[in-house]
């Protein structure tokens, strides 16, 4: 039943790439996907305990279960992951729904979560030479980006804060939220690197 399942996860485990958006249809679907392989798993967990047990209590030899045992690894570091991940998508799409109005004066909360984060990103379940999931690979990409995004969305302080008086007379996008800083950030940064 193991091996069935560890070839089934080797084959069909969610993958997302570097290049997806942290709120993509792809990284939702795959997400979705890990919390189902992880229900699956629980079920042979139970079973492989159950076997042991009886095993034990009627004195017969343990079966190898070196197969399982590396599968719950595996499978625990990608839930692990995809834990952290959501925490982080969940975090950001909070502060992204926030006008900037509401969130310029507390700027420094967008401080705290990337010094967190930096701790996290670097934590020794992630880099303990184990391969990077695909996923800690999205998510240390995006983590990077909002880490070189800050210094650009703590100079929008300066000044005094921004009303939709100042943009009488010029033919500009209205920004809503912190989000949209973000992603204005990154299109100058691609137009700067160009």
């Amino acid at each position: 039943m193991a091996e069935r399942y560890a070839s089934r996860w080797k084959a069909l485990k969610p993958m997302v790439a570097v290049e997806d958006s942290p709120f993509g249809e792809n990284v939702v679907a795959a997400e979705k996907q890990m919390g189902e392989w992880q229900n699956d798993f629980a079920e042979i967990r139970t079973f492989a305990d159950t076997l042991r047990n009886d095993c034990e209590e009627f004195g017969l030899p343990l079966p190898e279960v070196e197969i399982y045992d590396s599968l719950e690894r595996e499978i625990s570091k990608a839930v692990l992951s995809w834990e952290n991940f959501s925490e982080f998508r969940t975090i950001l799409h909070g502060l992204g729904g926030e006008l900037w109005l509401d969130f310029r004066p507390r700027i420094i909360r967008l401080g705290e979560l990337i010094d967190k984060w930096r701790g996290k990103t670097k934590s020794s379940a992630w880099s303990s030479g184990d391969r990077s999931t695909s996923v800690e690979l999205l998510l240390m990409k995006y983590f990077g980006e909002l880490e070189e995004a800050y210094p650009v969305i703590k100079a929008c302080m300066g000044g005094e804060a921004f009303e939709k008086e100042h943009w009488k007379g010029y033919e500009i996008r209205e920004f809503d939220g912190f989000g949209d800083y973000w992603e204005l950030q990154k299109y100058f940064g691609k137009r700067i690197g160009d």
